[in-house]
């Protein structure tokens, strides 16, 4: 049983990775393909959520009729070519095909997987090997979003969390509508006023 629930946490993993990855690729995707902010959303969302919903349900009844490791299997391998498909998509139209491709592939990896595991779990370990899997789904998260934070933070991209609440605030009393603040990212040419800790320009003008 534990070797069963190692497997499937590494297929949780790797399920969250290649559903999340286009989240730090987006910039890189619409620079190299000439893909609008609409058309990653709808990639992202849209495409994926609809297959994975409607393949979801005929593969959870087929998981009862089939071998469901084979399925589980099967899923991870379809849709992890899907995303190397992706990854040599030449338009919007090859992403679409990729993307769509990795919804019906995870498809059949979620309920196979919940079905595998309530059938080789004992009664008194089924809850915390749910959890298990939950956890591994988190590590897929993680392994996508901390990278995409590095690069958020770097000089010349969109600028963090933790940097926009250390940009310099309007002056105590000031009317809030008698400001205009503008926050731009800072790079060595064209930003030499910028704040050494933040990287932002703060601009007040009055109205």
């Amino acid at each position: 049983m534990r070797y069963a629930l190692g497997l499937l946490v590494v297929v949780y993993v790797f399920n969250f990775i290649d559903r999340n990855i286009l989240s730090i690729l987006a910039e890189d995707i619409k620079r190299d393909l000439g893909v609008t902010d609409a058309e990653m959303g709808f990639l992202y969302g849209t495409v994926f959520a609809v297959f994975y919903a409607v393949f979801g349900i005929p593969l959870a009844r087929f998981a009862d009729a089939w071998v469901r490791r084979s399925l589980i299997a099967a899923g991870l391998l379809f849709w992890s070519l899907m995303t190397a498909v992706g990854g040599v998509a030449m338009n919007f139209t090859h992403l679409f095909l990729a993307r769509m491709g990795v919804g019906i592939g995870e498809a059949a990896g979620s309920s196979p997987s919940v079905a595998l595991l309530s059938d080789t779990a004992p009664l008194a370990w089924r809850t915390r090997a749910l959890a298990s899997i939950t956890v591994g789904a988190l590590f897929g998260i993680a392994a996508v979003e901390v990278p995409g934070h590095e690069e958020a933070a770097q000089p010349g991209t969109v600028p963090s969390v933790a940097q926009v609440l250390d940009a310099p605030s309007p002056a105590p009393g000031a009317p809030v509508d008698a400001f205009e603040v503008d926050f731009e990212v800072a790079t060595e040419d064209d930003a030499p006023d910028a704040t050494p800790d933040t990287g932002l320009v703060y601009t007040a003008d009055a109205a």
